[in-house]
Order: structure tokens, then sequence, then C-alpha cells
């Protein structure tokens, strides 16, 4: 069964989370695609949505009056597609560049 972790260092602040102290932890995401023909345009398409949902679940998106977070964000989700499309292209699959709004 084929499938990428997506592994994301996910900051917690202490600015969003008063009780919390400020921590890393890694968060990993596993994406399943053995199910898919990755040589067709519909099989990427499919595996690049299913990708933008793993990086979802992994960096998830701050409060966006929140400057620092949202940077941290945005890093995170960088990160997990690089990862990613790392992975991909280590097993010969090629997924266009995404990204999540």
């Amino acid at each position: 069964m084929n499938r990428i972790a997506i592994i994301a260092a996910a900051a917690v602040s202490a600015s969003f989370m008063s009780a919390v102290p400020a921590a890393a932890e890694d968060l990993s995401v596993q994406v399943f695609y053995g199910d898919l023909n990755t040589s067709s345009q519909a099989g990427v398409k499919t595996l690049t949505e299913r990708v933008k949902k793993g990086v979802s679940l992994a960096c998830e998106r701050p409060d966006p009056r929140n400057l620092k977070a949202g940077l941290q964000w945005e890093e995170c989700r960088d990160a997990a597609f690089a990862q990613v499309s790392e992975q991909l292209s280590q097993q010969g699959v090629v997924v266009p560049t995404v990204t999540v709004g």
C-alpha cells in the first residue's frame, strides 16, 4: 500500500494558548494513494487534494490576527509540501506544486 507521511513541526505559542508553555511538537499525517493511478491526470488531481487535506491537518491555520503564528503556519505548510514532493519524487510520482489557502 503506497503512502506518504506529512510531518510538520507545529509551534505552540503561549500567545494563543495561555495555559501551555511555548513548545514544538511533530505532527504526522499519512496520505494513502495506493488506490490511485498516479500516471493519469485524474489520479494526480485526487492525490493533490489528499495532500492538501493532509497538510491542512498537520499545519492548523491560526487566527489571522496572530501575525507571528501566521508566519509559522506558512513555514509549516511550505516545509510539509517540500517534504511530500521529495517523498513522492523518490517513488517516481510527480505532483504539481500545490498551495492551501
